[in-house]
């Protein structure tokens, strides 16, 4: 079964490299916008809300049991710099855990393409992919969550808080859950570590 395995190491090799390239692209990614974000003075604050989308939007006689933005994009130079700082660290804390995972996957594919995945290296790398993951996502979404309210409470002033804006707190699960399963892996990679080493010499 020479071509099975010439198309198991390919897909490992894809694997590997787009891992890579994705790693590559996201911190160029985190680097580009902390820099425009310096040099335009403005900065984009995403918001999460719940407002309904005007009737005269759609075509007359179309019938609608509901429609509603669920995000706001705003763009400012008027905020101060702590909530502008703030506002960055939460979207590159998101950035950075998503590159470990990506450098993580790529190792992972790495190992496998030499066939020797079972080393406390890849345990480790899984692990600390694992956990910034799980922290990385509770993290940027509680800085974020803090620093858009203050951003907009700095934007509209009194009328933020007394007039009822639709802004509404999203919490994303899916980082943590992979963070979890990455645990798991990682667990699995420690006992196939500890069996390698007890039948060592036995063959």
């Amino acid at each position: 079964m020479n071509w099975a395995k010439n198309a198991d190491r390919k897909a490992l090799w894809v694997l590997t490299i787009g891992a890579l390239l994705a790693a590559v692209t996201m911190a160029v990614i985190a680097i580009v916008s902390i820099i425009s974000d310096v040099v335009s003075g403005s900065t984009l604050v995403r918001l999460a809300v719940e407002a309904p989308i005007p009737a005269d939007y759609f075509p007359a006689g179309l019938e609608l049991e509901n429609a509603i933005f669920t995000e706001a994009q705003v763009y400012t130079s008027s905020l101060s710099s702590g909530i502008v700082v703030w506002l960055n660290v939460a979207s590159t804390i998101t950035l950075l855990s998503q590159l470990i995972v990506a450098l993580a996957v790529a190792y992972l594919g790495w190992r496998l393409l030499k066939g020797d995945p079972f080393r406390r290296s890849l345990t480790l790398a899984t692990v600390i992919a694992a956990v910034a993951l799980i922290l990385g996502s509770a993290f940027s979404t509680g800085i974020g969550f803090i620093a858009t309210f203050l951003a907009m409470d700095e934007l509209t002033g009194e009328a933020f808080m007394s007039e009822g804006y639709p802004y509404t707190f999203t919490f994303d699960l899916t980082p943590a859950l992979v963070g979890i399963a990455l645990g798991v892996v990682a667990t699995a990679f420690e006992y196939g570590e500890k069996l390698r080493a007890d039948t060592a010499g036995l063959v």
